[in-house]
């Protein structure tokens, strides 16, 4: 982690986005021990602020709390992979055929914005010749594959329903960057999907949009259960 130079941001925030990017990548491992003063000194930031972005990254599931007050980075396990899927595939799986059959003019911007981006990184990526997708790049596609599922669930107006995806969307990308870090063709493959999802529902084909979606979440789920494995082994 390198010091922290500050921009319009508060300095909380900017804490919260560099302890979060530092656990998905895996610099802070799971149960590593988070010690204030340690990266207080390191990001040359004072304890207040990191205390408020440890409380939100505590509040989101990255790391724990213990009865004596410390804190680590949690822990990663397949049965929560397997709660986090089957919670998003149980969301989703409504929400889609709602939204594909009811959208107005206007209503799908957002998603195209998203689908725009993870378009143009998909053709970056199959132009590269490196086997693997760089941090920097792997990072924002994580980003953007939550939003992407989190913005049809935004348009279908559950908002119980877009506040439990919430809870666990940050756990979600934990496990996806271990699982793409090491799999360029998955990458790829899960980017098209996404493309694909949403021209399904630009076109109403609501069914199909929830069929290809479902089956995206299932592959997704799979191919990181077995990454996890590696990792956890």
């Amino acid at each position: 982690m390198e010091p922290i130079q500050q921009k319009r941001r508060s300095t909380t925030d900017i804490v919260y986005e560099t302890l979060k990017y530092a656990i998905i990548k895996m610099d802070l491992p799971p149960g590593e021990r988070l010690i204030e003063q340690d990266i207080s000194e390191k990001l040359q930031v004072s304890r207040t602020p990191l205390r408020e972005a440890i409380k939100m990254l505590e509040f989101e599931g990255f790391v724990t709390r213990n009865m004596s007050g410390g804190v680590k980075v949690s822990e990663l396990s397949i049965s929560e992979l397997k709660d986090i899927y089957e919670i998003e595939r149980v969301l989703e799986a409504k929400a889609i055929i709602d939204v594909a059959k009811k959208w107005k003019k206007g209503q799908l911007s957002r998603m195209e914005q998203i689908v725009s981006e993870i378009r143009s990184g998909l053709e970056r990526e199959k132009r590269s010749r490196d086997d693997y997708i760089s941090e920097q790049y792997l990072y924002r596609y994580n980003e953007l594959n939550v939003e992407f599922h989190m913005e049809i669930v935004r348009l279908y107006g559950n908002t119980l329903f877009l506040r439990t995806l919430q809870n666990i969307e940050g756990k979600h990308l934990r496990y996806a960057h271990i699982s793409f870090s090491k799999d360029k063709d998955r990458f790829l493959n899960a980017s098209e999907e996404h493309v694909n999802i949403f021209n399904l529902i630009k076109k109403r084909e609501a069914e199909k949009a929830a069929e290809l979606a479902f089956n995206h979440k299932i592959r997704a789920e799979k191919i990181i259960t077995a990454n996890l494995k590696d990792f956890l082994n």
